[in-house]
């Protein structure tokens, strides 16, 4: 049988899901099966995970980090404002009220850091909330679905085999069984929600938990 897994954990990151999705590999492939494996490259694990199966049966693609932009808008901000912040002097162009807001916004964030922290932290959890659906892993999606596709176009599986978490993992595998006309198989491997170890986006776990309750 052809199959394609879709993983987001694989060798040779050093993770308990890369660990087990690389031995599941180790097993289809000892039983005979012609297997591919498209998976997460660079993981920011140790890379000391032995590959079980051949490397040319791997394809990895690269992913981004959709949780990268708030620090980075954040950076570019201070690294803008922080001149004019120091010496008390509007941007160009800029008013005297606009110039006395400033500076007493300097002051405010001498005296409350606490606040603008806890301002940061709330502005984080939305953007997280509203970006992190299904999960952190969304920036891996447009990679996986394009290498899948080129995969697909010069061999074509008899099932995909899609495992989550991350539940990414699952659109993907979607995406290419719809597009491809494959048998889609999935496989939940942790709770869905309640698990202090890999928290889904609100407005996600809340949609889970309605469509389980039907």
């Amino acid at each position: 049988m052809k199959i394609l897994m879709v993983s987001w954990f694989f060798p040779p990151a050093n993770t308990i899901g890369a660990v087990r999705m690389g031995r599941m590999a180790r097993f289809l492939s000892q039983q005979g099966h012609d297997l591919k494996v498209l998976a997460a490259a660079d993981l920011p694990f140790p890379k000391t995970l032995p590959l079980e199966i051949a490397e040319e049966q791997v394809v990895y693609a690269r992913w981004s980090d959709v949780n990268a932009l708030p620090d980075r808008l954040t950076d570019a901000a201070k690294a803008v404002l922080r001149p004019f912040l120091s010496s008390g002097k509007a941007p160009e162009g800029g008013s005297a009220t606009e110039m006395a807001n400033q500076a007493s916004a300097s002051s405010g964030a001498s005296e409350s850091p606490g606040a603008l922290k806890r301002l940061r932290s709330a502005l984080g959890g939305f953007y997280s909330n509203a970006v992190n659906l299904p999960d952190a892993q969304i920036g891996w999606m447009p990679h996986a679905v394009r290498k899948g596709r080129t995969l697909l176009s010069g061999w074509t599986p008899d099932v995909i085999y899609a495992t989550a978490p991350p539940f990414t993992g699952l659109l993907i595998g979607y995406r290419l069984s719809k597009q491809f006309n494959v048998p889609l198989v999935t496989e939940l491997r942790d709770r869905w929600v309640d698990d202090p170890y890999d928290p889904l986006p609100g407005g996600a776990c809340g949609s889970t938990e309605s469509s389980s309750d039907v």
